[in-house]
């Protein structure tokens, strides 16, 4: 359906394809502020959502939730196609190592927590040996200011 701000524009905006497709494609990313209402409210974001329009693909399977094809028209008449089999993160295309470290500092800078590097290599450290880690105690303890 159309992107509508409603009662809750967060709400709105994180279960909308046309608002998520369009904030991407201008801002380049889509990350946790892109959920905030003043990026919410962005008119250049609300103009491209307008312009968004999702359909079924029938030649995907039925009740798929990990294919997608997206095509992008321009205005000049240019056409940009891509196809994913599987979402980034998913079993079928996983994040590599350093891909999961750069998102995890990337929330980690997001949370406002202020913690030196030392203690953010030590924290991420932790978390890629997880199964290790006898007391996850002490992982909450390394995020403490």
């Amino acid at each position: 359906k159309p992107f509508e701000i409603g009662t809750d524009p967060q709400v709105d905006a994180q279960f909308s394809i046309p608002y998520t497709v369009s904030a991407a494609l201008i801002r380049g990313d889509i990350f946790l502020q892109d959920f905030e209402t003043e990026r919410i409210m962005n008119e250049k974001v609300k103009n491209l959502a307008e312009r968004v329009d999702v359909r079924p693909d029938s030649t995907l399977p039925d009740k798929d939730i990990t294919h997608c094809k997206m095509v992008v028209r321009m205005g000049s008449g240019k056409r940009y196609e891509k196809v994913i089999e599987a979402p980034l993160g998913n079993p079928g295309n996983p994040m590599d190592m350093a891909r999961c470290k750069e998102k995890f500092e990337k929330c980690l800078s997001y949370s406002g927590l202020p913690l030196d590097q030392g203690k953010v290599d030590e924290l991420f450290s932790m978390i890629e040996r997880l199964e290790e880690v006898e007391d996850v105690g002490v992982i909450t303890s390394l995020m403490e200011p």
